[in-house]
């Protein structure tokens, strides 16, 4: 989506064709792209997220930790086991975690410590790969869309190659494009919500006590309302 307008497939794959995607040196070729950048120096931004394991700022919610597939030898998605790292469980307003997010730090020596120096992922080749697995299941070319994913599961997540065909639905390919989305974007943008959103699988999304809701979107500021000429709260319209 742009500027409020929704793209074919056909537009995104002339975009996809403009921009930095490559296939040649996987798996290096897969954080090519750009970041936010930081520095632990005077007068240079800092990373503003990474934080010490002992620290109680951020927590991973545990269903997360379902969904994750394993390698061949039972080891789990390498995606997981380097972003995360299991600790004494937690447990704030009835919703328990035992496991805490280390991207962004530095685990040398088997610790983890915060590293205001780490950049940030903006958007990099491997969320290109899968996006494009997204335009070719939209262009009915599934065997592109297998090679898409096979090269981000097997060098990212050190996975075997996925078991669609070209004769799987098109859920069932959603369901594994999701999911690398998932962990290849972990802790780098909130796309869990956001696809299941776009893929009408909100219902999919965990509630953890009675009362709670997932919401099916964003609040729009007031100022915006006020933009539009609508009363606030509003929602406004998406273009077609």
């Amino acid at each position: 989506m742009k500027n409020g307008t929704k793209i074919g497939p056909t537009s995104a794959q002339t975009a996809l064709g403009e921009s930095f995607l490559t296939r040649a040196g996987l798996p290096g070729t897969l954080t090519l792209g750009a970041s936010y950048g930081y520095a632990n120096v005077a007068n240079e931004p800092t990373n503003p997220i990474t934080e010490n394991l002992t620290s109680d700022r951020y927590w991973v919610h545990p269903s997360l930790a379902a969904l994750v597939q394993t390698q061949a030898g039972g080891a789990p998605d390498t995606r997981w086991s380097s972003k995360t790292r299991t600790v004494a469980l937690r447990t704030w307003n009835n919703v328990s975690s035992d496991i805490k997010p280390v991207m962004y730090n530095n685990n040398a020596g088997g610790t983890s410590v915060a590293d205001l120096g780490a950049d940030i992922p903006i958007i990099k080749n491997e969320e290109l790969l899968l996006l494009s697995a997204e335009v070719n299941l939209g262009l009915s070319n599934k065997l592109a869309a297998i090679a898409d994913i096979d090269s981000v599961r097997i060098h990212s997540g050190g996975l075997a190659p996925t078991t669609l065909t070209i004769v799987s639905t098109d859920s069932a390919f959603v369901t594994e494009i999701l999911y690398n989305r998932l962990m290849s974007l972990l802790w780098e943008q909130g796309v869990r919500w956001i696809d299941a959103r776009r893929y009408g699988r909100l219902a999919s999304l965990p509630i953890d006590r009675p009362g709670d809701q997932v919401f099916p979107s964003m609040i729009v500021p007031a100022g915006e309302c006020d933009a539009r000429g609508l009363d606030s709260p509003c929602t406004p319209p998406v273009t077609p």
